[in-house]
């Protein structure tokens, strides 16, 4: 379903209450929570040339999960700290068959693969995405959530009670789908 379906059925659940734009930015927010709590993944595949030392990801990636190495299988994460006690300090011009990578905690859309490749593989990358699009089985508890967060909203429109049952009712179905939703305080 896309995001203009979801906010037409948070509209219709509502009665047409909710202010359409404020349901825009609680989709996108919840969107990146499904993200968070690994629900909305995808795998992608990137030639890796050899003296590469970095790999971008796609714009859409939340963060990637695991990568996978054609030549070595699964590469371990590691902290900068770790690769430098293993590799030394000259770890990032080390040169070699790629065994692990280094993502940065501030700006996860890259990573530096350690050793950096001596020769040219693939990579498959199992990734967390932002998306506009959820998969049809989810359309009904994100509607709940959003809801939820819209009626608890300070507005003309605040329904506690209606939020309450939202929640309850949104939280009970992930629950049985096996998401583990961010929980926010009501």
């Amino acid at each position: 379903m896309s995001r203009s379906d979801v906010i037409t059925l948070v509209d219709d659940l509502s009665l047409s209450v909710t202010n359409s734009t404020e349901v825009g930015v609680l989709y996108d927010e919840i969107v990146r929570e499904l993200g968070f709590a690994e629900v909305l993944t995808s795998t992608e595949v990137h030639n890796i040339d050899a003296g590469q030392s970095v790999l971008e990801f796609e714009m859409d990636t939340i963060r990637s999960l695991e990568m996978y190495s054609s030549q070595v299988g699964r590469l371990d994460k590691a902290s900068e700290v770790a690769v430098r006690a293993v590799y030394g300090n000259g770890w990032r011009g080390m040169k070699g068959v790629t065994r692990a990578y280094v993502q940065d905690q501030q700006d996860e859309s890259s990573v530096r693969l350690v050793p950096i490749p001596s020769a040219p593989f693939t990579i498959t990358v199992i990734r967390v995405d932002r998306r506009l699009d959820v998969p049809h089985w989810l359309e009904l508890p994100l509607s709940l959530e959003i809801l939820s967060r819209e009626m608890m909203r300070e507005s003309d429109h605040q329904d506690m009670k209606l939020a309450m049952s939202s929640t309850k009712l949104g939280r009970l179905i992930f629950a049985l789908l096996g998401v583990n939703v961010a929980q926010k305080e009501m």
